[in-house]
């Protein structure tokens, strides 16, 4: 891998590895560009700043290796006990196998108390419980889907009173979705129809969207289409020369935008406006919505006295929107990867003991020496998608669904976390019996789509 700056050209980057938006970045002279992130349709050059290990990725990487290294404290307390008492057993034995053998009837006698001494001290025991124990809830929990990051995360996590979740991908679908046409002098079929023309063809997960949308509608060819780098798609419609693409484009383009256009970027949806000229004929919200499943598992995790927060790399926005709808209290919004660390410790330092549900490598980033939050969970790492556009929601692999373990974490997790205060008694709330959770059915296993890395 290798990081750099941009010298010439213009492009969208997916930079939803590392900041959680859905929608790619657009990229110029002077801008930089990580190794593993995903370029879309321009040509760049970049000169390399940084390679091996000194890029972005692979210091990620090198953090979590250090943290996995980590022992939990109950199994160093164990080692430290077995270096002192398994030497006392065997001696013990040793002593008692001499004592025998001298005093007593014989050799074979000597043999049976020693072995005896040796069976009820079970010196291996000590070293080799611990390990178990831990070894079995992990392969347990990773059964379920949750991956533990180190081995004293299991050890506080039936601690645990907050609940900080990712958005894009983990409670939302990751997928951009057409959910609003606004037309203007049309009807919403035939503005569809004009944009599904131009963006067929397009692996731009906005592109996509609007593609799925316009699957029941009959076909318009479009010609003399071309990428407009960094603003969107211009082409010739049944004879009408049309424009596609997001606010910059318009502003480049002069449109005038009535005030219900202007607004959907306020609302937290990434905006498309078709135009013919400097006419608009139709705009389009797109927005990631939440999983179906994720309502109940936020519902769950309430019922388990837990305080829920919403930290993504996402706008502001968009990420209210999604904490509204699923009725978690407090977002912050726009956390890069290396700022998601500072803001669990803020949470830590107010005496919290915080639980990370996130999915992605950049949700899986400790702090240095492999300090950050207490316990993570992530889901599977996904596949990019590549395009164009203003910066908003993000997609982890043009909406394939998931392995059935990963797709239904955050069913999982509530009843982990369940189970784990059970063993210690009742909840906080004095509510000590299980919750009507459902067992998720099992799900077909998805294709292994994406993109070559840049």
């Amino acid at each position: 891998p290798a990081d750099g700056v941009v010298l010439e050209g213009q492009s969208h980057v997916d930079e939803s590895m590392l900041t959680g938006e859905p929608i790619p970045k657009a990229k110029g002279p002077g801008g930089e560009v990580v190794g593993g992130t995903v370029n879309g349709e321009g040509a760049l050059l970049v000169r390399v700043s940084r390679v091996g290990e000194a890029t972005f990725l692979a210091q990620m990487a090198r953090m979590v290796e250090e943290a996995q290294g980590h022992k939990p404290k109950v199994q160093e307390l164990a080692d430290r006990i077995a270096g002192v008492f398994v030497p006392v057993v065997l001696g013990i034995a040793l002593l008692t196998f001499l004592l025998w053998l001298f005093l007593g009837p014989g050799l074979a006698h000597a043999f049976v108390a020693a072995l005896a001494v040796l069976l009820i001290a079970c010196p291996c025991a000590m070293g080799l419980a611990t390990p178990a124990a831990i070894a079995v809830a992990t392969g347990r929990a990773a059964e379920m889907g949750l991956l533990f990051r180190k081995g004293t995360a299991l050890e506080a996590l039936a601690r645990a009173d907050t609940v900080v979740l990712d958005k894009t991908g983990t409670l939302t679908r990751g997928k951009p979705t057409l959910v609003r046409v606004l037309p203007f002098g049309l009807s919403q079929e035939e503005a569809l129809r004009l944009a599904a023309a131009l963006e067929r063809g397009s692996e731009h997960p906005l592109a996509k969207a609007v593609l799925e949308a316009a699957e029941s509608l009959p076909q318009a060819q479009a010609e003399e289409v071309r990428a407009l780098p960094g603003e969107g798609v211009e082409g010739r419609v049944e004879g009408r020369r049309l424009h596609l693409g997001g606010p910059a484009l318009m502003e480049r383009l002069g449109v005038p935008l009535p005030e219900e256009a202007k607004a959907l970027p306020e609302e937290g949806y990434t905006p498309l406006y078709l135009v013919e000229g400097t006419r608009l004929l139709a705009a389009f919200a797109v927005f990631d919505p939440p999983r179906p499943e994720a309502q109940e598992a936020v519902a769950a995790l309430k019922a388990l006295g837990l305080k829920l927060v919403l930290l993504t790399g996402d706008h502001p926005a968009p990420a209210r929107r999604v904490a509204e709808a699923l009725g978690i209290p407090e977002v912050l919004a726009g956390v890069r990867p290396e700022g998601k660390v500072e803001a669990i410790r803020r949470l830590q330092a107010e005496g919290r003991k915080v639980v990370f549900v996130g999915d992605g490598i950049n949700d899986r980033r400790p702090g240095p020496g492999g300090r950050g939050p207490r316990h993570g969970k992530r889901h599977g790492h996904r596949p990019r998608g590549r395009g164009r556009g203003p910066p908003h929601p993000r997609p982890p692999g043009g909406g394939e669904r998931r392995p059935p373990r990963e797709a239904h974490l955050t069913h999982h997790l509530p009843q982990l976390l369940l189970g784990l205060r059970l063993q210690r008694g009742p909840h906080p709330g004095g509510r000590g019996g299980p919750l009507p959770l459902r067992r998720p059915p099992p799900m077909p296993q998805a294709g292994r789509g994406g993109h070559e890395p840049k």
